[in-house]
């Protein structure tokens, strides 16, 4: 087994600059769930996550994982919503993304365990929410909990969420 790659995970608005590659990587993995919207689009909504509030309660963000040339290999987001048809669910997890060669090596837990301790504690969230089509079983082990099932833009998608502990 290969020892982990070294990373260190930085807020979007430290690296801006990063933004239409990763903007690139998501276009390509999710266009599906979000029909109509193009790649510009994508980066117009990663820029406004450099100009979110930071004084305090929820404010969107994205955190990306650099290598050790600074180099991005992985995204997670917090956005106040990432499903339309549950307007009513906020907070979410959103953009959970590591480039092939860095998967299994800790990346995404180290990501959204970040995402979630940022939540939960700087901006006092009590639940997140996130969905998946293929990783319940791995969000399972991180505390994530099982809602339902459900389809989602034509793909079976599971939805789940987090909360904090008291």
């Amino acid at each position: 087994m290969s020892e982990n790659p070294p990373f260190v995970i930085a807020d979007i608005r430290t690296c801006a600059h990063l933004i239409p590659e990763v903007a690139r990587w998501h276009q390509q993995q999710w266009a599906h769930l979000n029909p109509g919207q193009a790649l510009s689009d994508r980066i117009r909504k990663m820029q406004r996550y450099c100009c979110a509030n930071t004084t305090g309660g929820f404010s969107p963000t994205m955190f990306v994982a650099l290598d050790s040339c600074g180099a991005p290999i992985a995204t997670a987001a917090l956005d106040a919503q990432d499903m339309d048809c549950f307007p009513e669910l906020t907070p979410w997890l959103a953009s959970v993304f590591v480039l092939p060669e860095f998967r299994r090596c800790g990346v995404a837990t180290a990501l959204i365990g970040h995402s979630c301790d940022i939540a939960c504690n700087a901006m006092a969230v009590s639940t997140l929410y996130l969905f998946t089509p293929d990783q319940r079983a791995f969000y399972s082990r991180l505390g994530w909990v099982w809602r339902r099932a459900l389809t989602y833009h034509g793909e079976r998608v599971d939805l789940m969420c987090f909360n904090r502990a008291e």
